[in-house]
Parts: structure tokens; sequence; C-alpha cells
């Protein structure tokens, strides 16, 4: 993964091209970019400031329609039984990504019956979106990792109702974003979550193809996911 340091520094602010566009204050963004970042950007080295953020999936729809990105509505019925949202984070230089946050539905698929063991960590909600509490116990757990390694990082998040601040943390420094500026400003967005997304649409299709050939029903399991979302993460 190549670091995304040039990503905020380049971004310019006429040209928006996603719903958030009506409400994007430049002026807000600017100050932020200039006073802000700046500031992080001046009290720790790269490879300790984090971008972190989330991306919803359908995972069992092919690709021509597997996406579902944050913010979109997610209409009820068979197709939002089959959602999982991916919580993703990653270091400013590009040499270090956090191991993923993978939300269902279900505490315990019958597809994870005899796994006793799961390559990222998995956590649960009634519409297998991001809350308030996972939020937290993510970060805690985070914490403990850094401090462990006696570091001190930012951490940068978009103002998501559900990225409540955590009392406590000492190892993390959490920074927000303006509102309404992620489809500007998130490092993540710029290209790292799109290429995630590629490489797990490209595992899914190779798994299609796979089945066809062994004349056997093509399926996708949550714990299937989870290891393709594992895999596509490394690939990044």
């Amino acid at each position: 993964m190549t670091g995304y340091s040039d990503l905020i520094q380049g971004i310019t602010y006429p040209l928006l091209l996603c719903g958030e566009a009506a409400d994007f204050d430049s002026s807000s963004l600017k100050e932020w970019k200039d006073v802000v970042l700046q500031d992080i950007l001046e009290r720790y080295e790269s490879a300790n400031i984090f971008n972190v953020d989330e991306c919803g999936r359908f995972y069992r729809i092919l690709p021509d329609r597997t996406l579902c990105f944050k913010g979109e509505k997610c209409v009820g019925g068979k197709k939002s039984k089959e959602r999982l949202t991916v919580l993703l984070a990653a270091n400013m230089d590009g040499s270090e990504k956090i191991i993923p946050l993978v939300i269902g539905k279900f505490l315990k698929p019958r597809c994870m019956k005899n796994c006793n063991s799961l390559p990222l960590f998995y956590d649960t909600n009634s519409k297998a979106w991001m809350a308030a509490d996972i939020w937290e116990k993510t970060l805690r757990r985070w914490d403990l990792n850094f401090s462990k390694q006696k570091r001190k990082v930012a951490l940068i998040a978009d103002n998501c109702t559900a990225h409540c601040t955590v009392d406590g943390l000492k190892s993390i420094e959490l920074v927000f974003l303006p509102p309404n500026s992620t489809c500007v400003l998130q490092p993540l967005d710029q290209g790292i979550i799109q290429n995630f997304k590629a490489a797990y649409r490209n595992l899914l299709l190779q798994d299609m193809i796979s089945a066809i050939d062994r004349k056997e029903q093509f399926q996708v399991s949550v714990l299937n996911a989870i290891f393709f979302i594992d895999q596509s993460w490394n690939m990044v």
C-alpha cells in the first residue's frame, strides 16, 4: 500500500463528486487542513498518523451490484440480511494496516459453528452497522495495543454519529474531520478503499469461476466473506 500523505495535501475544493457537495464548506475545510492537520503533522511522525473509515457491502452479490457505500440507504429485504460493514485503518506512510473489523447481524452464524479462530475481528449489530459501543470497544483495543508498543498515535476519523469520543485513551489522540468533508478529505476514500473493494470483487469472481469449473453451486457465506476481506486487505 502506498502512503496517503500526499492525498490530503493535494486536495482542491471546487470539484465535488458526492452527495455531500450541497453542505460542503470549503472555508471550514481549508481551516482544518491548514490548522488542525498541520498541527498533527508537526507533532506526529507519518507512521503514527492513522486514518479509519468504514465501507459496507452486500457480500453475496456479484460485482456489478456488490458495493454499498456508507450513507446509502439499505432497503429492507433479502439484501439487507446479507450486509456486512468493514472497518479499515492504515497509517499515513503506508507502512501499517490495522487488522480489519467486520460487523455482521448474527453473533454465531451457522457457517462459523466449527470455526475456532478468525483472521480478523468480528462483532455484531442488529443492522450490521457501526454503533457507538462497537466503536468504543475497538478504539480501546487499539489503544491497548499501541500502549504495549509504547506509541502515541493520531487517529483521523469522520464525524459519523457512531464515532463518539472515547474517554481515557492513553495512546490514541482522536481527531475528527469537519462535517460533510468525507468525500474530499477522508484519506482512505482517495483510492485505498476502492482498491480494497476491487480486490474483493476479484476474489469473489475467482471463487465463482472455481465453483463453475467444479460444477458446484456458487455460494458465499459470512465466513467466506471474512476470509475474502482479510485477503483483500492484505492485497492493498
